[in-house]
């Protein structure tokens, strides 16, 4: 469960990582890149993912608090998933700011909201080193998308460019099928009031061979409800 809610991490890490290589690409400084307001042009797409970011982040507390993780982080994916399309697709550089900085909601979104559900979901003795699984995915991404740019280097037509964000896409994708097989927070379960679902999950994400009656989820239960 938490390798699998730890995607939200790697998306936001390939989201941020994207532009990087794309920027050094020859077909997109030909197409982007070769007029005099190129460093404005750069400064642009990397300071506007980064205030796409800031927005998300603080857009996803109240969506997950009234809505729950799981849709917060389905909605995070779905903007991810629009906006990587239409990097991809840009015939401009007004059209690729406008989609890296709605981005850039969408994975700051994902990766404020994810860690919250995975320490709401972790055993308590093993909460700190599950939740920082998230940096593991983060970095894990960094240097994976680092690699595509790199093969996509080698790639010698115009669409060369827009390889990575097609990725982007497909990693959006994949994070977005993954919340089906994810619980949702047992927290913010019983928040709604709905402590028999909250108990079910507790128990079969934290009962062991140890403890067969599930004493440490009835714990945990008891401990959230207060």
């Amino acid at each position: 469960v938490i390798i699998t809610a730890a995607l939200g991490g790697y998306l936001y890490g390939f989201s941020a990582n994207a532009i990087a290589g794309t920027l050094a690409q020859p077909s997109f400084i030909a197409k982007f890149l070769s007029t005099p307001d190129a460093a404005q042009r750069t400064d642009g797409l990397l300071g506007g993912f980064l205030a796409g970011a800031m927005v998300g982040s603080l857009v996803q507390a109240p969506l997950a608090k009234h809505y729950g993780r799981r849709l917060c982080n389905a909605v995070a994916a779905g903007i991810v998933i629009l906006s990587g399309a239409l990097q991809a697709a840009s015939v401009n550089i007004a059209m690729l700011l406008i989609f890296r900085v709605i981005c850039g909601i969408g994975a700051g979104m994902v990766f404020a909201n994810s860690p919250v559900y995975m320490s709401e979901v972790a055993p308590p003795h093993a909460r700190g080193s599950l939740v920082g699984m998230q940096g593991v995915s983060v970095v894990t991404a960094y240097i994976l998308c680092a690699v595509f740019n790199l093969a996509f280097s080698y790639v010698h037509s115009a669409i060369q460019w827009r390889l990575i964000f097609v990725v982007l896409t497909g990693m959006g994708v994949v994070h977005l099928i993954s919340l089906y097989f994810l619980p949702e927070s047992p927290r913010w379960l019983m928040e709604q009031g709905r402590d028999d679902e909250a108990l079910a999950i507790l128990v079969k994400l934290h009962k062991t061979k140890t403890d067969p009656n599930g004493v440490l989820a009835h714990a945990e239960a008891t401990q959230i409800k207060a």
